[in-house]
């Protein structure tokens, strides 16, 4: 996958958060229920948003931000699973249900793919096309005694068919979404952006090689330094910080070595600190910020001399007995993903989705899996909302296209001025006004600009920048370019007199024949976090 998706999404949350602040309000309380399909609305729809009058029994099962309806059986809380009537559970998604009464078989059909079990047994079988999986449900499927409806747990059903299922404890229902064709009208509404997240032409199989470098600029101002010091004659202190990363990946196997060096001696004839005992520390702890990392397909192994002065395990012995040299820290994968898990992370579904992820969609697929387990009964309507936003604000119709030649140049715009284009159509002019008016007297001002060049329907390479700035308070810039392969950011941190960063960064992407080296070195001694209960 390419590297640089987090930077991508920070321009979607930018964006979200500049439009949010307008402060427009979207949402009514209604006991009529939204019956568009679209997820991805006009934003001069958002008006007409209404959200479902809750049901007063409960449990309650929302499917696709309205709650579905049980009229003659209700669903009922088992052993903590929320069990619902099987036939208005399933036709309620669209399903065609059959119920085979000589040989109880329950079977649902839905798109490609076909359920099937039987009142007392734990097995759900799924079948899309020749392939066949047998799912083990931990409540079994049960026929009532009153209502001699049969019941089967709402999540088991609804996982089957491929739809994200959350339990919103509050509001005591069960959310279920289909993502699918939310993902994929995003890719179509979005075409223009995933042009950025395109990498099919990336083999994950065979290796790549990753290299690039850091350079900081650190000023820390004179209020700042009067205040580290004490003294009111302190004059603002100059520091750098470079640093190296060189490293080869394939799959879910790689090594990765950076080094990083700090300018120490300005800061510490600046803060008193040379030749003193806390100055010694400084300068052991970070006169070596190196830091090499190797990954298999069941460790993380990490080698980090800063780490060694904490944890102190260097005087440590080798396999052969000899004295280590050096200390790796190995982190089982499995460890790892059962730290996630009890958060409710699927982390080895998520590192399968990067892994596969050749387009926008597996992108999007990948945001998906980060929110799924955190979904409410509000989690739906918020989807529109933010995606009728981001359409107006990022989406194609968002961009300006000119044609260069065999080449066309997309380009987007977001600051004041669409704001107030889009409080115009949601009819907020006075609050965008008002809005504006306060950034105006504030002295704050931003604004996003971000140009796509696009040739034989793939990216040429980009151009993003950012800035937002106050009067009194500080500034941020971020300029970032580059294509698939390549990268370029340069990032500036103003807080008015107390300090200012300056940070640039490359990256580069080549394919090479080097698979990565995962030897541990024979001298070094293997600490395990797990079993040492460091993780």
């Amino acid at each position: 996958m390419r590297k640089y998706f987090s930077k991508k999404w920070m321009a979607f949350m930018l964006a979200v958060m500049m439009v949010l602040s307008s402060g427009v309000t979207v949402f009514a309380e209604s006991e009529a229920v939204n019956e568009k399909e679209a997820a991805i609305i006009d934003i001069s729809e958002l008006s007409t948003l209404v959200l479902p009058e809750a049901p007063e029994t409960k449990p309650a099962v929302m499917l696709n931000g309205e709650y579905v309806a049980f009229s003659d059986a209700a669903p009922a809380n088992i052993n903590g699973r929320v069990m619902v009537p099987f036939r208005a559970i399933l036709e309620a998604m669209g399903a065609a249900v059959e119920y085979d009464t000589e040989s109880k078989e329950i079977s649902a059909v839905l798109g490609e793919k076909e359920i099937s079990f039987y009142a007392g047994k734990s097995e759900l079988v799924i079948t899309e096309g020749e392939k066949t999986d047998t799912v083990e449900m931990d409540v079994l499927p049960f026929i009532d005694g009153y209502t001699k409806r049969t019941y089967v747990s709402s999540r088991f059903v609804a996982e089957a068919f491929g739809y994200s299922v959350a339990w919103d404890h509050a509001n005591k229902t069960v959310v279920i979404i289909d993502f699918e064709p939310i993902v994929q009208e995003a890719a179509e509404k979005f075409s223009i952006l995933g042009l950025m997240f395109d990498n099919q032409n990336m083999d994950m199989t065979v290796p790549y090689k990753t290299t690039g470098d850091l350079a900081m600029d650190i000023t820390i101002g004179a209020d700042a330094m009067k205040a580290l010091t004490g003294k009111n004659d302190a004059k603002a202190l100059e520091f750098g910080i470079d640093g190296k990363f060189d490293g080869i990946s394939q799959g879910m196997t790689a090594e990765m070595e950076m080094a990083v060096e700090i300018d120490l001696e300005d800061l510490m004839n600046a803060l008193e600190l040379a030749g003193t005992a806390d100055g010694e520390i400084l300068k052991t702890v970070l006169s070596n910020l190196s830091m090499e990392i190797k990954m298999d397909e069941e460790n993380i192994y990490l080698n980090m001399p800063m780490l060694d002065y904490f944890i102190d395990s260097t005087g440590g012995k080798t396999a052969s007995g000899t004295p280590a040299q050096e200390t790796w820290y190995k982190m089982p994968l499995e460890t790892v993903f059962s730290v996630y898990e009890a958060m409710g992370i699927d982390l080895a579904a998520m590192i399968s989705e990067i892994e596969t992820a050749e387009d926008f969609e597996g992108f999007l697929r990948l945001m998906v899996h980060l929110c799924e387990s955190e979904m409410t009964i509000d989690t739906y309507y918020t989807i529109q909302v933010l995606g009728a936003v981001l359409n107006e604000v990022m989406g194609d119709s968002a961009f300006t296209t000119r044609t260069s030649g065999s080449t066309k140049i997309h380009t987007m715009v977001f600051d004041a001025a669409a704001i107030s284009e889009i409080a115009g159509v949601l009819g907020e002019e006075e609050a965008a006004k008002e809005l504006l008016d306060a950034f105006k007297e504030e002295g704050v001002d931003f604004g996003l600009s971000l140009t796509i060049r696009e040739r034989n329907d793939a990216l040429v390479d980009f151009t993003m920048d950012f800035y937002i700035e106050a009067d009194g308070i500080g500034a941020l810039t971020v300029k970032e370019s580059g294509d698939l392969y390549n990268a370029k950011v340069e990032v500036s941190i103003a807080a008015s007199d107390w300090f200012e960063i300056l940070i640039n960064t490359t990256e580069k992407i080549t394919k090479t024949s080097t698979k990565p080296d995962l030897t541990i070195p024979e001298d070094a001694v293997i600490v395990d976090m797990a079993e040492e209960g460091m993780i």
